[in-house]
């Protein structure tokens, strides 16, 4: 019998890795989604997904440092490379942020090795440029998965996968104001409330949906603190810090 050629070896050995990497994704099976938090505690966790629009989530910013609201960001990393100024600003005030992988894919649609690469270079690209750790969190783009992506966010170092069950409704081309801010305003206690960095009108309602939110006794809190997985460093309000981009 003639030796295996070394394409041939590697051909092997790939597939013995496949085989030996498939159990972590038959038991995903048994993974769920997180969409909101413990109910006894009267908080808001404010999310802000996609972040294509520099001046938009400078806006965001702005607004959360002024009323010294805690909040969490899910960019996809692709968008963030037009101005790393503005998320080194971010994260340097406190601010956590989590995956919402690299480019923004429909991920159920994609092989498994495809699903981890948009994760693992989600991460790669935040925390270079940031130089803060990326949370443990996988939110998928439009809320999309199967048990299949469950495990392999798991095996990629995301082990929570969260979505949320509060939404303001701000990728709606149609809605106005008065109705995105009525749909924001369905949370309740430990609610995950879903916005995006930029439609146009959500820097323009999220002043009015944090002082309603307020007004009700709530109060904003990260997700670390929402489901007690450690303390996080509060955002520092301040009003005049440049958002723009800046060398540090």
């Amino acid at each position: 019998m003639a030796p295996l050629s070394r394409r041939a070896v590697l051909a092997l050995a790939g597939q013995a890795l496949l085989a030996t990497a498939a159990a972590p994704y038959v038991r995903a099976a048994a993974l769920v989604p997180l969409f909101h938090g413990p109910r006894d505690e009267r908080v808001i966790a404010l999310t802000i997904d996609d972040d294509w629009s520099p001046a938009r989530v400078g806006a965001i910013f702005e607004t959360l440092q002024r009323a010294s609201v805690a909040a969490t960001f899910f960019p996809y990393a692709n968008a963030t490379r037009s101005d790393p100024g503005l998320w080194r600003a971010i994260t340097q005030a406190g601010y956590p942020y989590a995956n919402h992988t690299r480019s923004h894919p429909w991920m159920t649609g994609l092989a498994p090795a495809v699903q981890a690469a948009e994760l693992t270079e989600a991460r790669a690209i935040l925390e270079q440029m940031t130089g803060m750790p990326m949370l443990p969190v996988f939110r998928p783009p439009y809320g999309a998965y199967n048990a299949g992506l469950l495990g392999v966010a798991r095996a990629s170092g995301f082990p929570t996968v969260l979505l949320w069950d509060t939404s303001d409704d701000d990728t709606s081309l149609l809605a106005t104001p008065a109705q995105l801010v009525r749909a924001a305003m369905r949370g309740t206690n430990g609610s995950v409330l879903l916005t995006h960095g930029g439609p146009a009108l959500t820097p323009q309602i999220l002043p009015i949906v944090i002082a309603l939110y307020q007004d009700l006794g709530f109060r904003f809190v990260a997700l670390p603190e929402l489901f007690g997985w450690t303390t996080p460093r509060a955002p520092e309000p301040n009003p005049l810090r440049a958002v723009g981009p800046r060398v540090l």
